[in-house]
């Protein structure tokens, strides 16, 4: 009896601690937020002035086009056969 109550004392402690550090983890992260939203305003990121990222219809218009090239490409060299 005296082993199960050391393990249930211990099983204790250790779920004490890692939700203690879990907490002090979520706190940590929430007011790192704070202090960059802070510095963000003071020194902003640099806006892109292309409009950012491509759409993803764009980019595989883009893989169709060089698929198209290359495969015309091979088939007037007569590399690619039938």
């Amino acid at each position: 009896m005296e082993n199960l109550m050391a393990g249930v004392a211990l099983a204790g402690i250790g779920i004490g601690v890692v939700f203690a550090f879990l907490s002090i983890l979520i706190c940590a992260m929430y007011f790192a937020g704070k202090v960059m939203a802070c510095i963000n305003k003071y020194f902003p990121e640099a806006v892109v002035a292309d409009g950012g990222m491509k759409s993803p219809a764009a980019s595989a218009n883009k893989e169709n086009e060089v698929a198209v090239a290359i495969l015309s490409a091979l088939i007037k060299s007569g590399t690619l056969r039938k």
